[in-house]
């Protein structure tokens, strides 16, 4: 039983403050029963509008505490959705809230005004300083209609497609003054306007981006410029000449199609590092965009572009207005719209020299040719009826596919050009690009190829015949380990990363992004940004269990598909000055909290059959400063990629050739030497090293909990011995510490970990901070026997309301409020607050909390 501790009386109330936005397009609310959609499938951003589906998972994962929920299912009797719970509590966790198999749950927060907080108080709030102001008039009444709402409510979704996952908005930051979503929930009865949300009928809606140039064929290098780039500029945005540049903008080719009287788009380059120099030749009839963001200037014109990029598609249709490519020059409103062109305007179209010529066809080059040397290649391609000659490119695309040009405008009037071997290196992937020109014509649209230059091992590897899918966050989408990969074996590698991704937001895009490719061979990659750990929150972005559930999920599908599934675990984050400092984008990538979500990574490997790379283990044989970007710490400098790669492709090679391989036998035993579980093989390249855990087991605690293990020549055995599980938590008799039915009181604020489990005589305990490093109020110990907990501890940090692990003027306020009806605590913040131990909190709690504070009493004494 929990502790209940009464309240004299309470009010709950919102801890944030309050800012007033214009509204745009909607009031949202009570006046109009809407409420807004800002999201799809994205764990919680502050202050948005968020639509859970059951692509993310069987329950909305994340905590939501500061969050009203309210859960939709279908009702076919109905023909719309239907509201069957809501939760309107605040500070409390909502993670177990299922999601209905033929619903979804609306998540909406209000979000915090952080440029006021730190302006009343730059010294308390310097945490916030650079933060935007999260806080809208729209989300702030979609909160509190939903608030209100009751269950068996109608409602109805309009300009929103939960099966594509698209949200119809302007594509600005869904917390700007110009932000505008036309995505909405229609409460009660239906609307006479908008794209109703069917999910028998799914209407796939048409998303239309903008893309705002702000230069023209200008030299500028420098953040904050999209600049546009036509043929008067030169062959390629190099300008004909200049060093490798653009490694970290984002650039598209747009070519007119004089078909469907447009321009489309025919190549993307998202891939930002120091290894993505980009020289994308600037087509005929089209021009190439290049967008470089300054992301410490919050009114950055470039913001916007440089984010829709990297949702655009290879062949959508864009629209050009305010912008002259003839003149090379931009009006005073210039924009690109893609997708669907502006109905209120009229479009840029192109003078073109004459009838415009066919594009040649590359007869000896499939999509992906393959060399097995690196000796001359003769491309060849169908004459062209008018042609008169071709222009040639060929850009090096291991790690980009618009990467530095090794044959630059070449021109024959033949149909074939040869490809120097001294150009081509064996692992790398190139672009073959050809067109047509002729006199009194319009030159060809440009026909593209990707060729593939091999060892010859690697002709005769099972793997060239294999479908490769690398799903993972921006350690997979900056391509340059899957570039390379892909070059070794001559293997179709696709890259599913995307930057900034969790294991949460993955889930929602599994089925388009890995299972829709077919793949034999899945490589999943995923950890850096979960373990990440909010500066204030002191939690990381996705809880540990929710982790491992979703690691489980993709082993789970995939196998039971027969497709093959390979864990990479993440690289350590470099600390080292001058690599990684905390508090980018409010987190704290740096922390021991890796180890954790490598464990787990690898627990699930094991227990699903699957393959194991131990790239976290392996770096600690690497210097992580050569590993990693500088400037950076977390994402892999070109080093590192080669590393990822060669440690990949090994394992690859050992577990598909049997080539260089060995294995290990991984076996659980009693003390009596009984074998306790299946033994697990797990195979791997020779001298490549992982770090092997032990298993969970019912009723049976190891002593060790991993054992480093690297493969050698000959097979060998690890073994992990196991004791007898105790049935509950004890404490060492020494410790101060104390228990009570569900409840361990410690006795001294700033404990770690390793403090309070050295009081604890039971083996085999784990302890789980309610938010930082420190143990305090909330934070749980469990035994567990296998997966099943046994017995289970919430501590009680006397003082510490807040449940940080300290006790400061924080948890005095928490304390005198609660007191004052101001604020609704939890029970287990009002154990910590009830000093005096009477079962309710009174002014002489926090009076003495306060001289406890001020160094004038001791709560402990």
């Amino acid at each position: 039983m929990k502790k209940t501790i009464r309240l004299m009386s309470f009010v709950l109330i919102l801890l944030v403050l309050t800012s007033i936005f214009p509204l745009a397009g909607f009031a949202y609310g009570t006046d109009d029963s809407k409420l807004i959609v800002t999201h799809l499938n994205t764990s919680s951003p502050e202050g948005a509008g968020v639509i859970l589906t059951p692509l993310t998972g069987t329950t909305v994962g994340s905590g939501f505490d500061w969050w009203v929920l309210v859960t939709f299912d279908w009702s076919e009797a109905d023909s719309c959705y239907k509201v069957t719970n809501v939760q309107p509590e605040m500070n409390v966790n909502k993670s177990s809230t299922v999601i209905p198999e033929t619903g979804f749950v609306y998540a909406v927060n209000t979000g915090n005004n952080y440029p006021y907080l730190y302006n009343q108080d730059p010294v308390k709030y310097a945490v916030h300083k650079n933060k935007p102001n999260y806080r809208t008039t729209r989300t702030d009444n979609s909160f509190n209609y939903a608030k209100a709402l009751t269950v068996g409510t109608k409602a109805y979704l309009y300009n929103t497609d939960i099966t594509n996952l698209v949200v119809l908005d302007n594509g600005h930051n869904w917390y700007a003054e110009d932000y505008v979503s036309e995505s909405y929930i229609k409460i009660g009865t239906p609307d006479s306007t908008g794209v109703l949300y069917d999910p028998n009928n799914v209407e796939k809606l048409i998303k239309q981006y903008t893309l705002e140039p702000t230069d023209i064929n200008s030299d500028v290098y420098t953040k904050g410029k999209s600049v546009l780039f036509t043929k008067s500029y030169g062959t390629n945005i190099y300008g004909n000449g200049t060093a490798p540049k653009y490694q970290w903008w984002k650039t598209v080719v747009f070519d007119w199609n004089d078909v469907d009287d447009c321009y489309v788009i025919t190549s993307i380059n998202t891939t930002m590092d120091n290894n993505s120099a980009k020289q994308p030749v600037i087509p005929e009839n089209g021009f190439v965009l290049a967008v470089c963001t300054d992301t410490a200037d919050a009114n950055d014109p470039t913001a916007v572009t440089y984010s829709n990029i990297s949702k655009l598609e290879l062949g959508s249709k864009a629209y050009l207005y305010d912008i002259n490519i003839a003149a090379g020059t931009l009006g005073t409103s210039p924009k690109i719209c893609v997708n669907k062109p502006d109905g209120d305007l009229t479009a840029y179209t192109p003078t073109l020299a004459g009838t415009r010529l066919q594009a040649p066809v590359l007869t000896n080059m499939t999509e992906k040719r393959t060399l097995t040397s690196n000796t001359n290649f003769e491309v060849k391609w169908s004459a062209v009826e008018g042609a008169t000659g071709y222009v040639i490119n060929v850009n090096n695309s291991t790690y980009v596919t618009d990467g530095v040009l090794t044959v630059s405008n070449a021109s024959v009037t033949g149909t074939s050009y040869t490809i120097s071997g001294s150009l081509l290196e064996i692992g790398n992937t190139y672009t073959v690009s050809v067109y047509a020109t002729g006199t009194g014509k319009a030159p060809s649209m440009i026909s593209r190829a990707r060729l593939a230059v091999i060892s010859e091992d690697a002709l005769n590897s099972s793997l060239r015949t294999k479908t490769i899918v690398a799903f993972g966050d921006s350690l997979t989408a900056k391509s340059g380990w899957v570039g390379l990969l892909g070059g070794r074996f001559g293997a179709e590698v696709i890259n599913a990363g995307v930057g900034g991704d969790s294991t949460f937001n993955a889930r929602s895009r599994f089925a388009n992004h890995v299972v829709a490719r077919e793949p034999d061979i899945v490589l999943i990659n995923f950890g850096m940004n979960d373990q990440s750990m909010g500066i204030t929150t002191k939690k990381p972005i996705i809880a540990l269990d929710i982790y491992t559930e979703n690691l489980e999920y993709f082993a789970t599908e995939l196998t039971e598909s027969g497709v093959d599934v390979v864990f990479v675990t993440p690289n350590p984050v470099c600390t080292a000055e001058g690599y990684y400092s905390p508090g980018g984008y409010g987190l704290n990538y740096g922390t021991d909290n890796m180890l954790k979500y490598c464990e787990a990574m690898r627990k699930v490997a094991l227990k699903y059959g699957c393959g194991l790379v131990d790239i976290n283990a392996e770096c600690g044989k690497e210097d992580l400063t050569k590993f990693l970007n500088a400037g950076d710490g977390i994402h892999q400098s070109a080093y590192g990629h080669q590393r990822y790669a060669e440690l990949i492709g090994d394992y690859l090679v050992a577990a598909y050739d049997d080539n260089n391989a060995s294995t290990v036998e991984i076996r659980y035993l009693d003390d009596k030497d009984a074998l306790l579980a299946d033994s697990v093989t797990l195979k791997g390249a020779i001298g490549s090293t992982v770090l092997i855990p032990c298993a969970d087991i019912d009723g049976y605690v190891s002593a060790t909990k991993s054992k480093s293990f690297t493969f050698t020549s000959s097979a060998q055995t690890v073994t992990f011995m196991y004791s007898e599980a105790d049935k509950t938590i004890e404490l060492d008799g020494q410790s101060g510490f104390t228990i009570s039915e569900d409840f361990l009181f410690i006795n001294s604020a700033k404990l770690s970990v390793a403090d309070v489990l050295a009081q604890i005589k039971t083996a085999g305990v784990t302890c789980t901070p309610k938010s930082g490093s420190f143990v305090g109020t909330g934070s749980v110990l469990q035994l567990k026997s296998g997966d099943t907990v046994i017995d289970e501890l919430t501590v009680i940090l006397k003082g510490d309301a807040s449940g940080d692990g300290d006790i400061t003027a924080k948890d005095y306020l928490y304390v005198k409020r609660s007191f004052l009806g101001t604020l609704n605590l939890n029970d287990d913040a009002l154990a910590a607050g009830d000093i005096d131990g009477n079962g309710s909190i009174t002014s002489m709690d926090y009076l003495k909390l306060k001289r406890h504070v001020i160094g004038t009493y001791d709560i402990f004494g």
